[in-house]
């Protein structure tokens, strides 16, 4: 289960390199591009939870998986460039 959860994370972190694989649907809802198939990721007051097998076998281990990982981060960045663009407005 150790490897798993370490291969996971690994494939998570290489996900978040290709923000590409991330859409928003007009549900709110977020649509990842997978290797195999798209996954269905939906925020709650619980955090993320997607549609994938992983998700379910890790849901002991507080619920993540590549995709929730990916989608974190891209997310994180796209929030970062937009403040630093909205200081920039700011100076301006």
């Amino acid at each position: 289960m150790l490897w798993d959860q370490i291969e996971e994370r690994i494939k998570g972190w290489e996900y978040a390199t290709q923000p590409e694989r991330l859409a928003i649907q007009n549900n709110g809802t977020l649509r990842f591009c997978g290797n195999h198939r798209f996954h269905t990721l939906t925020l709650s007051v619980d955090g993320w939870t997607c549609d994938c097998e992983a998700f379910r076998r890790f849901l002991s281990l507080g619920g993540w998986c590549r995709h929730t990982l990916a989608a974190g981060r891209i997310l994180i960045a796209v929030d970062a460039g937009t403040a630093l663009v909205c200081q920039a407005e700011l100076v301006q």
